[in-house]
């Protein structure tokens, strides 16, 4: 009886499975965004902005792919925190959106 159920027990784990391929595949970005740059403190993360946009893939074959993807960003500074000194003491500050539209083969 044992020497039965090994040899079952083993027949069934030999066996495949075959699972769906997707052609499409969707989805959603979510995260934050940062600058660095001439009136930044180092920290890209003290004024933190906000990044959301999708993803789309499709999948021609299981080596060919096309994606491409929409984002929108917000990012902003200023001079407060700076180590750099700017002619006259001038304070300088900005808030800038961005739209990032990618496409990969």
């Amino acid at each position: 009886m044992k020497k039965i159920f090994a040899i079952l027990a083993m027949a069934l784990m030999a066996a495949t499975a075959v699972a769906q391929e997707y052609r499409y595949e969707v989805g959603p970005a979510l995260g934050v965004s940062g600058y660095i740059g001439d009136i930044s403190s180092g920290n890209m993360y003290k004024h933190p902005g906000i990044v959301g946009g999708g993803v789309f893939r499709y999948n021609m074959n299981s080596r060919i792919a096309f994606k491409g993807n929409l984002l929108y960003a917000s990012i902003s500074g200023n001079s407060n925190d700076c180590a750099s000194k700017f002619p006259d003491g001038e304070h300088y500050e900005f808030k800038s959106h961005l739209v990032d539209l990618g496409a990969q083969a």
